[in-house]
C-alpha cells in the first residue's frame, strides 16, 4: 500500500507508473517469477474481472499497459496520459478490493506442464 501511495505522489506520471505497477507486482507476491508479464497479466484480470469474458478483456489491457511500462523502465519512453491513467485505475480496483475483503490476494503459483 505505501508503494501505491507514493506512486500517486512522484513528480513524472511515467515514475508514478513504474511505482504502481511495482505495487501490483507486491501485491500478488511476483517479484521471483521468471514470465513476469504474463504472471501478472493473469494475477491482475483474474483478481479484477467480474467473469471470464471480463478477464479475458482485461488481460489484453493489463498486457498493453505493462508493455508500454517496460518501454518507459527499458528504453526511457514516455507515457500517454490514458496509459497512466489506466494504470492507475487497475491498481486502484485491485487495492480496493483488498480493503473491502479485509485480506491480500493468495499468493499466485503458475504450474509448469
Amino acid at each position: 500500500f505505501s508503494v501505491y501511495d507514493q506512486a500517486q505522489w512522484t513528480p513524472t506520471p511515467e515514475m508514478g507508473t513504474v511505482l504502481v505497477w511495482t505495487a501490483i507486482e507486491i501485491l500478488f507476491d511476483l517479484a521471483g517469477e521468471r514470465e513476469k508479464t504474463k504472471t501478472i497479466c493473469r494475477a491482475l484480470s483474474d483478481y479484477i474481472g467480474a467473469d471470464e469474458s471480463d478477464r479475458d478483456r482485461a488481460y489484453q489491457l493489463i498486457q498493453n499497459l505493462y508493455y508500454k511500462r517496460g518501454r518507459t523502465v527499458h528504453a526511457g519512453r514516455g507515457m500517454d496520459s490514458p496509459d497512466v491513467i489506466q494504470s492507475f485505475r487497475l491498481a486502484s480496483s485491485a487495492f480496493q478490493r483488498v480493503l473491502i475483503e479485509g485480506k491480500l490476494p493468495p499468493p499466485r503459483r503458475e504450474t509448469i506442464h
